[in-house]
């Protein structure tokens, strides 16, 4: 089984003031040798020159941060994964936990299909697609999705099986991956301008 890192870059900047400063925490300078902290942390927690099984990283920042962790990682020729982004800074503890929770969230409804089998449950209750009857449902895709793979967002027309056609639509939007979907230009100009007219369309 691969291990998930997590990598926090948050941080106020400071604590090594004039290096470190709001806009430029530590964690993005190069204190020792050519890489940042952050990218020697993300080097070290890869599959190069280690005997364990690494997977992409989860790193939570952020909105400020997030450009320059992805150029970050791009420097070292490494993926950067997931990126979450923090509304306002929490410290650790909420950050791991946000985490835990994204991954959570993917191993079970996009790897082991807890919801369409009938295994996933909240409060103590079997969640029941069936029942839903009213809901518009719209779903997104990215052709390009490498993580809960095409067709799988789409499945939930087939899992909720009840519902009325005429409250359903799919759009699968080429050239993006998972991220891609909500956020960019993609976004902006192609596929926020559907959901605002299927929302605008099923109102009340």
């Amino acid at each position: 089984m691969a291990i998930t890192p997590v990598l926090l870059a948050g941080g106020s900047g400071t604590r090594l003031w004039p290096l470190s400063r709001k806009s430029y925490p530590k964690q993005f300078s190069s204190l020792m040798g050519q890489e940042s902290l952050f990218q020697a942390s993300a080097r070290r927690l890869s599959k190069n020159g280690s005997d364990l099984e690494f997977g992409k990283p989860v790193t939570l920042t952020n909105s400020d941060f997030r450009f320059i962790v992805t150029e970050q990682m791009a420097e070292i020729g490494m993926d950067p994964g997931a990126i979450l982004i923090e509304p306002e800074s929490r410290n650790t503890a909420p950050a791991v936990l946000a985490a835990a929770y994204y991954l959570q969230t993917v191993e079970r409804v996009f790897q082991n299909h807890d919801l369409p089998r009938g295994e996933f449950h909240y409060r103590g209750q079997p969640i029941d697609t069936a029942a839903i009857e009213r809901t518009a449902l719209f779903t997104v895709e990215g052709e390009k999705d490498d993580i809960s793979a095409v067709g799988q967002t789409k499945a939930a027309h087939r899992v909720c099986g009840k519902l009325a056609k005429s409250l359903r639509d799919h759009y699968e939007q080429p050239g993006v991956g998972h991220y891609g979907v909500f956020n960019g230009r993609r976004w902006r100009e192609e596929i926020a301008p559907r959901v605002k007219t299927f929302i605008a369309k099923h109102r009340g």
